[in-house]
Parts: C-alpha cells; structure tokens; sequence
C-alpha cells in the first residue's frame, strides 16, 4: 500500500449528514480546496475522538486524507478555532447565516478554489456576530456574490438550476427581516 496523501485547511462547517450509526458526512468551505465533503469516523460516538458538537457556522483547521478515488475526504484531525455562537441568538440571524452561506454554495461547484467567496463568507459570519441582520446587508451580499463568481450583476446565472431553491429561500428571509 503506497504512502496516503494527506491535505490541512481552514474550514467553515456548513452541513452535515448521519452517515451511519457512528459517522457524520460533514461540508465544509474552505479557503484552499473550496466547498468539500468529509468523512468524520465516530464523530457521533458519545466519546468522539474529535471532542467537537458538529453545530454549523464551527470554523476548525483541519487535518484530512485526500481521497484517490471518490469526492469524500477523511478527517484526520480537527480542532475548533472558532464558533460563531452569536449567529444562534436568534432566529433572524441564524436564518440570514444560513442564506448567506447557502448563497455562495449554491454558485460554486465542488472542491472549487474559491478564495474570495471563503473570505466574503467569513467576513458576513462575522459582522452578523456583532450587528443585526437587515435586508441592506443581504442585497450587497448578493451583489458581492454575483461579482465574485464571474456572472457581473446577474443573480440568476449565477445560481444555475439552484436559483429557483435559492430565490424560495430569498423570499422567506424577507418575510422575517424588518422592511429596508
């Protein structure tokens, strides 16, 4: 068996899935190597060797092996650098994190470099930690993101087929943020 080779990242946790009784199939977005899927072993054992809640908006540094034949990376190690815990004071701001990462995940393909989304996600996360969310704020943020990922001002192309998930979405955040 040839030697494994190994990556390290820093990554936001975005989703996670039960993969069985034990493992969690857990998303992250990551500066270096883009929006990834991971294989966390034993991550749901009462005694995880990871010590870790595995809540959404947890940025950690990661320690991974690089999978040779599927999109699935193993998690080696991981340790929290932090937690984001201000995005669960309410439901408002948990609902406009959520958007504003689904956002960009829904304009980028897997395992894509995508630095400057990475960056532009990490710095709504952490304005929302401080400020209420308001509708102003997501308006240039999908600005932001229609620039970043090549489409200019266009929303819409942007999103692809995801734009009709997305724009549900939009709309019940409007529903919830108070009027501009």
């Amino acid at each position: 068996m040839g030697n494994v080779e190994t990556a390290s990242a820093q990554g936001l946790l975005v989703r996670r899935y039960c993969y069985s009784e034990t493992s969690l199939i857990v998303h992250w977005l990551t500066e270096e190597l883009g929006w990834i899927r991971t294989l966390a072993k034993g991550a749901r054992r009462p005694k995880n060797p990871f010590c870790l809640s595995w809540d959404p908006y947890l940025l950690c540094e990661l320690e991974l092996v690089v999978p040779s034949r599927s999109d699935l990376f193993i998690i080696k190690e991981v340790q929290l650098l932090y937690a984001f815990d201000n995005l669960r004071r309410n439901w408002e701001v948990w609902a406009t994190a959520e958007y504003l990462v689904e956002l960009v995940l829904a304009a980028i393909e897997s395992q894509t470099q995508v630095a400057d989304l990475y960056r532009l996600v990490s710095l709504a996360l952490g304005y929302l930690e401080k400020h209420p969310p308001s509708w102003m704020l997501v308006e240039r943020y999908e600005y932001r993101v229609a620039q970043l990922s090549g489409t200019g001002k266009d929303l819409e192309s942007a999103l692809g087929s995801s734009y009709p998930r997305m724009h549900r979405m939009r709309e019940r955040l409007r529903e919830i943020l108070p009027p501009p």
